[in-house]
């Protein structure tokens, strides 16, 4: 039974360097096998059917979240991708044969200069395998609404050919696919790039030759393990062979399905709980921005003082790594970020600390110690404190980071000792 999971769009800015490189290639099938895929991916029976000058590989500094190399496969020649944009309409024209798959996409119009990537997969485990790519074309802007656009398509199935291939390359969140007509400077313009008409160039009209051209599209499909599964990858001119468009395939694009990196954390005063939420990590790594770190799924952690912290979560698995980053705001409830001053807190060994304090006038200091996970191990009240000490002894407890807050007045002290 095939499983179409929603695609999505890397919501990242497009970078602003002006770099595109496309480079010809000596052998189509050794460049596909070695730039195309990524982990948990072993292909087979790979080929590519079109001109050898409508394939290469490109390094760009255009598209953001890291999609700066890959394979390139266009209805031209594909390196007539670089700019400057300098040409309306523009196009090489090779008149060769089209592809059925996608003259069905459009409507069943005839097709020309198709490129054609196939392979064969098995699924090692029950995930999900994941592409990213950009779709660029000089049909924008003047065949957004026409009937002869360029069509595209990413189609997979089982390789038995007992259930018909689907076309997974689709508008995120809809069942729509990538097209001119679907992403363009009216519809959906979040997910699209402008760059000019030839005549007048837009952002990147120095870099890139096309028109218009989508954001990082990225694209999943789960997979049952065992199952041996049939990719092709087409694109191709709709009832013309002149137009130009370029499918960009990011570098490891095909992989199974790394971690997402994907978290959450919970507040309380000074100690946080924090949960990895990405169901695919087996290898966790918390660095909690205050110099200390976690390799545990879902860790606790204490701080030592109130402020800002950046968070960043490393989750692995055996298809890839992934890492997101977040902030958390660490506030006293009640109290404000002005410190209680005239106090100190001094190691006397054993284990033992002392709270020395010389306050300008009498406040009642409540004293707190917190372990690790942000439990409260120890509590103590001194009223009407002005000047004076009050021991703390840690030799009951067990080995490991404890923090220390006193509290008087609206104010506040934080220490971190070690057991």
């Amino acid at each position: 039974m095939k499983h179409l999971l929603p695609v999505c769009l890397l919501f990242s800015a497009i970078g602003t360097a002006q770099t595109l490189n496309v480079q010809p290639v000596d052998n189509a099938v050794t460049a596909i096998t070695e730039t195309l895929f990524g982990g948990c991916i072993t292909p087979a029976n790979v080929t590519y059917t079109g001109k050898p000058l409508s394939i290469g590989t490109f390094e760009s500094d255009i598209f953001d979240n890291g999609f700066n190399s890959g394979l390139i496969i266009s209805t031209g020649n594909a390196h007539d991708a670089m700019g400057p944009n300098n040409l309306t309409e523009f196009g090489s024209g090779f008149f060769i044969a089209g592809d059925e798959n996608l003259s069905q996409l459009a409507g069943a119009a005839t097709t020309y200069d198709a490129s054609i990537i196939e392979f064969d997969f098995t699924a090692e485990t029950d995930t999900m395998i994941a592409a990213e790519f950009v779709f660029g074309s000089d049909d924008y802007p003047e065949y957004t609404n026409s009937e002869t656009r360029d069509v595209f398509g990413i189609f997979i199935g089982p390789a038995d050919l007992l259930s018909p291939a689907i076309n997974i390359a689709r508008v995120p969140g809809s069942s729509l696919p990538v097209s001119v007509a679907t992403i363009n400077s009216v519809q959906r313009t979040e997910l699209f790039v402008d760059n000019g008409n030839g005549n007048s160039s837009g952002q990147y009209g120095q870099a890139i030759q096309f028109d218009g051209f989508t954001k990082p599209i990225r694209i999943g499909y789960a997979v049952v393990a065992g199952q041996t599964y049939h990719v092709k990858i087409a694109i191709a001119d709709v009832g013309n062979a002149f137009i130009n468009s370029g499918l960009f395939l990011k570098t490891g694009s095909f992989h199974g399905q790394m971690p997402a990196s994907t978290c959450s954390s919970a507040v309380t005063d000074m100690s946080v709980q924090f949960g990895d939420d990405s169901p695919e990590g087996t290898v966790f790594s918390w660095d909690f921005g205050d110099g200390y770190a976690s390799d545990l799924q879902n860790p606790a952690h204490t701080y030592s003082e109130a402020g800002t912290f950046t968070v960043t979560l490393n989750t692995v698995n055996n298809c890839g790594e992934n890492s997101s980053s977040f902030t958390v705001d660490i506030v006293l409830s009640g109290i404000t970020e002005t410190k209680l001053k005239g106090v100190a807190l001094l190691p006397v060994g054993n284990g033992n600390y002392r709270f020395d304090y010389a306050l300008s006038s009498p406040e009642s200091l409540d004293i707190l110690v917190m372990n690790a996970a942000g439990q409260t191990v120890m509590t103590r009240t001194v009223s009407g404190a002005l000047v004076g000490n009050e021991m703390i002894n840690l030799e009951g407890f067990a080995s490991g980071i404890y923090v220390v807050r006193v509290v008087g007045g609206g104010k506040g002290f934080w220490g971190k000792v070690v057991r």
